[in-house]
């Protein structure tokens, strides 16, 4: 078991539906302020911290329904 806390940063790859679902969410945002604030980095990852990610994606979590994200996380802990 390893310990990792909420504020640390997740790494997810997106497929179409979770790029789709994401535009959904920040289009409120992005009206508003006239620009997405997230974009992934050049290994194709994007970046939350878990608790941001867990608040945008939770709601697409179910059992029985397809993943709208790579289901092997990349994470990376508080810097102590």
């Amino acid at each position: 078991m390893i310990k990792f806390n909420i504020n640390g940063t997740v790494f997810v790859r997106l497929n179409l539906e979770g790029v789709a679902y994401l535009q959904a969410y920040e289009e409120p945002i992005v009206n508003i302020v006239g620009y997405s604030a997230w974009q992934p980095d050049e290994n194709g990852y994007y970046h939350w911290p878990l608790w941001q990610f867990m608040q945008i994606f939770g709601p697409s979590i179910d059992q029985g329904y397809p993943a709208i994200f790579e289901t092997e996380l990349l994470l990376k802990d508080m810097e102590r």
